[in-house]
Order: structure tokens, then sequence, then C-alpha cells
């Protein structure tokens, strides 16, 4: 036996050995043969609002929606916002301002922007989302103008910032009845128009930064003696104070300065294209502007005035082009490291599309740095094109041309392509040939080798994955009723999602449907339900989880907009659990909520749970004297314990005290209180449950004071 395993250990060395030095040999190989090249990106469709919208407005805004990353916003300048979806066409706008606003005379939309709250339910800001537009200046509007501590007149235009809210973060449904308008800022020309809303994408909800909207004003035609309005950065607090549709934040720069409003934040920046934000220098923000007939991207810091001296920190500038008129964006993926934290753009260069950098670093001015070239049949010419970045901060490229959006992903390196001569040959030499038919099959005996010896662990990350995709577990909110949906290894909640959102629950126990709750006829849940679903889970229990087996249990739920919700709340792999919570607890969570979602969804055909107390069994410590006689062998046996006890010997002195305390009546006294402390430890823990439930929301307060009158009367039984 021994020789026969040493045998197949040397064969399972010689091939990992020959594995090693076949990958090494082909490594080479293809270091040496192949020319090095730069990276290459290519485009991924994902959705489009249609040619003819595209065409009617000369700028898109693109906004990922954070409820939800399959579906973006879309604003065109002639006032439509659309919201569309990867997985289906919705070719409606949500909000057309020239019907929403038909009494105005708009000109165009200018800006698009949503709170930071926009997903999370039962928060101030969910589902708003906020629009600026240029209009003919109507001197009737005063309510909502900004007051100037300075006198001016003339005005032609101006800027009007309005909040909207939809009925739901997914819902492409707007509420009409919330609209509000917040602000109006005078121009005397179209130019000085709001560039951008924005609102600090990394503060958090303590922060006292957090909420706040930022608001770009363009700077005039001519910068020697610019309006006070023109190049700023505004900023105020969007929630309605009094008759005024906003508040002035406490820590805004010139809160004490008579000849400057206390709504601005930054002065002097001229021709503002865009604002930016950094996760790594979060106190810092990053303006791309023209500036004195040069393109900068400064650092600013709240309370600068450019309007006499020029800016201190300039990451980087160039001379005034075309080029750079093109969105930046400052990378937060995963998915290229040697990109986070630096400013992207795209630019159009000898016929073709190129992806570049900025380093922002306030010390040294950067340089532009070649990142790589996208690849794309359709771009022939120069395109009205931007970049954007999604839900996890991952590159989105679009084409407003044609009104597309695309994922930007890397591709393989293939090397420039070489146009050859007519008269050349272009079949290469027959050693050539053989050469590479022969490094193909050597590359795959190589692959089939390696993904034999590490079969296991692609079969683990498989499994992995499944947690990745999904979420990993939920909680229950009394208060909103609703669940709070989080992701693997985090604590912050990913989704939310009300009960009366929800039109069906389902189980699936190794992708098997085991229980379905809904409003149809059939698929309500009681005790016997209860009892059936507890013996499948009983019985997958009791199955050996053998090496590469899998266990999984899965919570699917489906909303009124059809999407649907997969929670993994359980999964483990032959002895390797990874999930946080074990399988009895995963499954008296999920009996709970079968309760609860019943009640919700099918209450006409949802029992009364009935709480049932698990018996407490006591080990027997003594055996009395006065104990019948036993009536078969089994009971006569004694342990070994109580052997070595009796063994030893016998104090006469404190027989007739033993035999005192061993009387009929003492015993019946022992056994009473015996039983009473089994009472009092069955209550106990009942009573344990019942408020574990009533916490948790599964119990109401008069279905957890029935449930307490049912178990103490029960128990005293």
């Amino acid at each position: 036996m021994f020789k026969k395993n040493q045998h197949i250990f040397n064969i399972v060395v010689a091939k990992s050995a020959l594995a090693s030095l076949v990958l090494s040999l082909v490594a080479s190989f293809l270091f040496i043969s192949l020319p090095a090249t730069a990276k290459e990106f290519q485009l991924q469709e994902i959705a489009s609002i249609g040619r003819d919208d595209a065409i009617n407005s000369s700028k898109l805004i693109w906004q990922a929606n954070p409820s939800n990353k399959s579906q973006y916003f879309v604003a065109a300048r002639s006032g439509k916002i659309y919201m569309l979806d990867e997985r289906q066409a919705q070719k409606k706008a949500i909000l057309d301002l020239t019907q929403d606003l038909s009494q105005a005379k708009i000109l165009q939309l200018s800006a698009f922007a949503l709170h930071p709250n926009f997903s999370i339910r039962e928060q101030q800001g969910y589902a708003t989302f906020y629009t600026a537009h240029t209009e003919v200046f109507e001197p009737e509007h005063k309510a909502t103008r900004l007051k100037s501590k300075t006198v001016r007149s003339g005005f032609e235009y101006e800027s009007v910032i309005t909040e909207w809210q939809l009925n739901s973060s997914t819902s492409p449904s707007l509420d009409s009845e919330k609209k509000r308008e917040i602000l109006r800022i005078p121009a005397k020309s179209k130019e000085e128009n709001i560039k951008q809303l924005a609102f600090d994408p990394f503060q958090k909800p303590w922060s006292d930064d957090f909420g706040l909207l930022y608001i770009a004003l363009n700077g005039a035609n001519e910068p020697a003696q610019p309006p006070l309005y023109s190049g700023t950065v505004l900023r105020i607090n969007p929630v309605a104070l009094g008759a005024r549709g906003y508040s002035i934040p406490a820590n805004n720069p010139f809160l004490k300065n008579n000849k400057i409003p206390s709504e601005i934040y930054l002065l002097g920046l001229q021709k503002v294209k865009q604002l930016l934000w950094s996760k790594q220098n979060n106190q810092a923000l990053f303006i791309k502007h023209l500036y004195g007939k040069q393109y900068l991207l400064s650092k600013a810091k709240s309370g600068n005035d450019w309007r006499q001296k020029s800016p201190k920190q300039v990451i980087w500038q160039a001379k005034q082009n075309p080029k750079y008129d093109t969105p930046f964006v400052i990378y937060q993926g995963r998915s290229y490291k040697e990109l986070l934290d630096k400013a992207l753009f795209l630019s159009f260069d000898d016929q073709a599309l190129k992806l570049n950098s900025i380093v922002l670093d306030s010390n040294t001015s950067s340089t532009i740095a070649d990142e790589g070239i996208i690849k794309t049949n359709n771009l022939k010419t120069k395109t009205n094109f931007g970049l954007h970045q999604d839900k996890n901060g991952e590159l989105v490229f679009s084409d407003n041309n044609t009104g597309t959006l695309y994922y930007l992903e890397s591709a393989l390196a293939i090397g420039s392509e070489q146009v050859a001569p007519e008269n050349e040959n272009l079949e290469p030499e027959p050693s050539q040939t053989g050469s590479y038919i022969v490094l193909i099959i050597i590359v795959l005996g190589v692959v089939a080798i390696v993904l034999l010896h590490y079969r296991s662990k692609i079969q683990n990350k498989i499994t992995r994955s499944t947690l990745h995709k999904r979420f990993a577990r939920f909680e229950y909110d009394e208060e909103s009723q609703s669940i709070h949906l989080f992701k693997r290894h985090q604590e912050e909640i990913d989704n939310t999602l009300r009960l009366t959102d929800i039109i069906q629950s389902e189980i699936l126990l190794n992708g098997h449907s085991i229980s379905i709750i809904s409003g149809k006829q059939g698929q309500g849940f009681n005790s016997s339900l209860e009892t059936e679903l507890n013996r499948v889970f009983v019985k997958e229990h009791r199955d050996k989880m053998v090496d590469n087996k899998v266990r999984q249990i899965d919570l699917l739920l489906t909303s009124q907009q059809g999407q649907k919700y997969d929670i993994c709340t359980y999964l483990r792999k032959g002895n390797q659990r990874l999930t946080k919570a074990g399988y009895h607890e995963t499954v008296e969570k999920l009996l709970d909520w079968c309760w609860l979602i019943a009640q919700q969804l099918n209450a006409s055909e949802t029992g009364k749970r009935v709480i049932r107390v698990k018996p407490v069994i006591h080990k027997q410590t003594h055996i009395s004297n006065t104990d019948n006689q036993p009536r078969n062998k089994e009971e006569t046996a004694i342990p070994s314990a109580d052997l070595k006890v009796s063994a030893k010997p016998v104090n006469t002195k404190n027989d007739a005290k033993s035999n005192a305390e061993s009387t009929p009546d003492n015993e019946l006294n022992m056994a009473a209180k015996q039983n009473e402390s089994n009472v009092d430890t069955e209550l106990v823990n009942a009573l344990d449950k019942l408020v574990k439930l009533k916490q948790q929301g599964f119990l109401s307060e008069e279905e957890f004071a029935s449930a307490k009158s049912k178990l103490l009367e029960d128990l005293l039984k």
C-alpha cells in the first residue's frame, strides 16, 4: 500500500514540475516573440435613448441610478429626462420641462443631479433629483430669486433650480405634486448659466456638509469686469426653510461679508467647466475651468477668490484646445488599480480615440499621460462623446450623437496593424507556421493540466462568486415596515425594500423551490406548512456534507416593478461555511419571515402562529432508596461513577441522619422543587423566544401578549 501511494505521489509531483517547466518556456517564448503594445479598451453597449432625441440635443447628461446598477438617467438639453434600463427599452421621458413647466419660456436644460439619499427610503432626499434650466427673465418671480447685496439691473435671463421627486427610486413615474422651485439666479446673457449641479459624493450622513448642493455658474464673455455671480460656485442646503426654498450652511465662507452674497462658496473662476471630488482628498474640491485663455485643473478651498489673483494650487494646465471640452472623471472603481484617483478624460487625436490621465498631485504640475486606445469602428471622425462612471465607479462611455451608452472595458493588446504593400507575401513561412502550431498545442496542454490541478480552487471561486453577485443577508426594520439588504462583509445598507413593495417571497433549497408566499390563492402560510418546511430542512441537514457538496438556501423576493432580489442566506461547501449565520439560525429566521410576509401578502389564508416550547431534559443525578423496584434489567444498571461512590467506607455515625433525610416526605419535596425548576427553565426559554420575535418585528404587541398568556397557561397545566 505504501509503495502504491508513493508511486501516485511521484506522478503528481512529476506533472506539477512538467507544468511549471512548460509554463516557463511558453512565457519566455511569448515575451521574446510578441511586440510590446499599449493598453486597449473596447466598448460594450448598455442602452440608448434613440438617435432622434440625441440629434435634437447638442449634449447629454448621464447619471447612474444608485438604486439599480442596470439603470441610468440621461438628461437632454431640450428638457427631457429619461430613465434607461439595460434590460428593457424605456422610450417615454419621465420629465419634460416644456410640459411640466409650460408657463415658463424655457431655453434649455443645463444641469441635472441626484440627491445623495436618492436610494435610501424614509430619508430626506429619497427619490429626489434637481434640474437647472435657463429661461427668459420674468420680474414677478421675486420669492425664490437670489437676493443680491449689490445693485444689479438689466437682466434678460435667469437660471432656475427645481426639485423633483419620483414615486420610487427605481420607478419612472414622476410625482408632479412634489415639484418645488428652489432658487432663481439672474443673468445678463445665456452664457452665464448653471454648468453643473452636484453633491459631494464622499460626505457621510453624519457630516455637517452632507446633502449640500453645489451650483457652478459659468463666467461671462468679458472676464475683465465680470459680474459678481459670473464664474462662481454657490453652496446651499436645498431643504426648505420657512418661505425660502433653501437655507445657507453655517460654515459658508462669506457669511460675514456684506459685499458678497452668503450663498457664494468660491469666486473668480471665470469659465467653469466642471466640479470634481476625490475620495483620497475628501477635503478638496477640484475645478476644471478656462482661466485666462488656458485650461486649468485647480485645487480649491472654501472661500478662494480668484478675481484678482490666479489659483495657487494648479494640478494641470494647457493651452485652450477644444479637445479638453470633454468631461473629466476621477476614477474610483476597482478594475484598474493604476488609474485609481486619477483624473481621466477622452480625446480624439490622429483618427484615434484615446484615454488620458492626470495625476492629482498639487505639489507639482502634472502632465497628460496616455492610458490607451479605445477600439471602435463607429467613430471615424470627431464626435460628441463623454466619459462617466457607473454605480460602482467603473468607466462608462457615451456617444451623444447616437444617444448610446457603453461600458469601457479592457481588451487584449493585439498591437498596431501594419499595412503591407500589395506585392508583399502575407503568408508566413512554413517554419514559422509550424512553430505557431507547436506553441498552440503546448499552450492547450498546459491549460488542461493546470485546470485539472486547480479544479477544486476554481470550483471554490465559482461558489464564492455566488455571494458577490447576490445579497448575503437581510434585516427587518419594524419602524419603517421594510427590510434592509446587505452585501457580503458589508455593514452599510445596499438596498431597502418596503413590505408593501413585495408581491412574492420564495425560498430555494439547493436551487429547488420549497416555499412560495404571495397574494394568490393557496400561497399563504400556516402551522402545517411550517411543519412541512421544517421537515425539508431537517432532512437536508441529515445528509452528510462530503467534499465539493454544496448546501445553499436562497430567499428570492419579487417587487411590484417585477425586479427580483436574490438573498443567499446560507451557503456551505463541504466542511466550509461561507456565510456568517449557521444553518439552524438561518432556518429559524426564514420561518419567522414566512409568518411575517404571509400576514402581509395573504392574511386570509394565513393561520395563527403557535409558539412551541421545546422541553428541557435534565439528567437524573440521584436514585432514591424509596423508588419502586425496577421493571427490567436496564433500570437495575448502576453507573460506574455511582459504583465508585458506594465502594467508599461508610460512616456509621451519620447513618441515622442520612436515613432521616431520605424519608418519603423529603423525597416528594425534592421532586416538587426539581419539577418547579424545570418549569421555570422552560418558561424563561419560551419568554426569551417571544421577546426576540417581538424585537425583530415578527410579533405585534397584541400577538405578543396573547402568546405570553397562552404560554403561561400551558406551562401551569
